[in-house]
């Protein structure tokens, strides 16, 4: 190691990759963390698509909803759960690193059904259920 600072020579891949694995439990850790406060403070990721793709996993989520990423201009950057059994399509606007605008996004284009499965709440208050999709979120990535 000592030699590698030294002589300013690369790290071994087993070292860059063992680094790689702590920054990303790190930062998934601290994302977690932050999705369980009771502030609604923004929640930043480094990527948007893993949360996507684990909140529309849940077994909360609606099975016959896709979940579509669209650009500014409307065009699709990615998508979820979308295919043939797909009857409903939910739609949030990226690519983006605010997590907490995504899930609000979300919210807004799901039944109120819908909203009380995922947030476990029965509330039409945006507060509570944003603060219940936040927490639903952080307890299924644990």
């Amino acid at each position: 190691m000592r030699q590698i600072h030294v002589e300013n020579l690369p790290p071994p891949a087993l070292l860059k990759d063992a680094v790689q694995r702590v920054e990303i439990e790190r930062e998934l850790q601290s994302c977690i963390d932050a999705l369980k406060a009771e502030d609604l403070s923004p929640v930043s990721v480094s990527h948007l698509e893993p949360w996507m793709k684990l909140l529309v996993s849940s077994p909360r989520w609606h099975k016959t909803r896709g979940l579509l990423l669209i650009d500014a201009e409307g065009g699709l950057l990615d998508s979820w759960n979308a295919g043939a059994d797909m009857t409903l399509s939910s739609h949030v606007v990226g690519p983006t690193r605010h997590l907490t605008q995504v899930l609000g996004q979300l919210l807004d284009g799901l039944t109120p059904e819908e909203i009380t499965r995922l947030t476990g709440s029965g509330s039409t208050d945006k507060v509570v259920q944003l603060r219940g999709l936040k927490s639903h979120l952080a307890d299924y990535a644990q």
